[in-house]
């Protein structure tokens, strides 16, 4: 359990390390006002950065159901939602809920098709603003690990 959650842990490090660098070349195009038209550059390191903002999620929840594991906790049994809710209880992810939102705002710019120009836009944008969020996450889940 020891390597997984090491292996983990190290896949999470080299995705907030991307999520920093994307974050470096984009920042000055946001607020986001327009998409469309924006450059095709600019597009391209816009959904880099959104790829790799849902990596970080979907590895932080392998990473937090081994943790959880480890420490205790039969999460085999529980629903995402309950582990998340206990990982809110325990202070590493604050609030449960946006974790959730984000989520959602992952799958609604994956099928953007759907989505006007606008409300791209402001899925972008709140994407962009919740970035810390996770790292947030990553870094509490870390020094737990550590402390083990």
């Amino acid at each position: 359990m020891k390597e997984e959650l090491l292996y983990y842990l190290e896949a999470c490090r080299r995705n907030v390390e991307f999520l920093e660098k994307l974050e470096e070349k984009i920042s000055h195009l946001f607020p986001l006002k327009r998409y469309y038209n924006t450059e095709v550059e600019s597009k391209v390191l816009i959904y880099a950065f959104i790829y790799r903002m849902a990596k970080l999620q979907e590895l932080l929840g392998k990473l937090l159901r081994i943790f959880l594991r480890k420490v205790g906790y039969n999460v085999d049994v529980m629903y995402p939602i309950d582990m998340i809710n206990l990982t809110e209880k325990l202070g590493i992810v604050d609030p449960s809920k946006e974790w959730f939102e984000l989520r959602e705002l992952r799958d609604a710019v994956n099928h953007d098709y759907s989505l006007l120009e606008e409300e791209l836009i402001e899925t972008i944008n709140r994407i962009f603003s919740k970035r810390h969020s996770l790292i947030k996450i990553y870094e509490r889940l870390k020094a737990e690990i550590e402390l083990e």
